[in-house]
């Protein structure tokens, strides 16, 4: 899952709920992201700001998330997990 880094929050609520996949999303100060942040079921890789999209660099910090066995292993091959 990869929201508009612009208004994440609906499209992350969702994933949340759905309880299985990876999502793509920005740092923030934000309810949504301390939820997933403090969710034990769910683990996280801060992305190298080196990251490019096939249009160019990603200008803000990102993170991968995970929920569900194989999605959490499946970061163990991008970064340090949390």
């Amino acid at each position: 899952m990869n929201p508009p880094f612009s208004k994440p929050h609906r499209w992350v609520e969702r994933w949340h709920e759905h309880g299985n996949g990876i999502a793509l999303t920005v740092m923030s100060k934000s309810s949504w992201f301390d939820k997933l942040w403090n969710d034990t079921n769910i683990a996280c890789v801060a992305l190298q700001p080196t990251l490019k999209f096939v249009g160019g660099p990603i200008f803000m910090p990102t993170m991968m998330w995970a929920i569900g066995h194989d999605n959490i292993r499946a970061l163990h091959n991008i970064g340090t997990v949390r």
